[in-house]
């Protein structure tokens, strides 16, 4: 979990602008956007990653326990690319 949330946090210093702010415990996190998430969840979901949207504009990470730090970045990396393009 700590890695995922630092994963996240490198992004959102990549993305201050798009990530307003980075939630959550263990292997639960949010990212909270200043825009709406839906169309950042298909992206996702296109490229393999399923991620969901809460509360508009709050992406939700459940990656499952057995997860690895190689699948966090993969997460986090296919998350990059399409913020990029915003």
């Amino acid at each position: 979990g700590a890695y995922l949330h630092e994963k996240l946090i490198a992004l959102q210093q990549q993305f201050p602008t798009i990530i307003q702010e980075v939630r959550g415990i263990a292997m639960m996190a949010g990212l909270k956007l200043d825009r709406p998430g839906d169309d950042i969840v298909v992206k996702m979901r296109d490229n393999g990653v399923l991620i969901n949207c809460t509360a508009t504009d709050v992406l939700r990470f459940l990656p499952p326990l057995v997860a690895t730090k190689g699948d966090c970045d993969v997460m986090v990396g296919q998350l990059e690319g399409i913020l990029a393009g915003i």
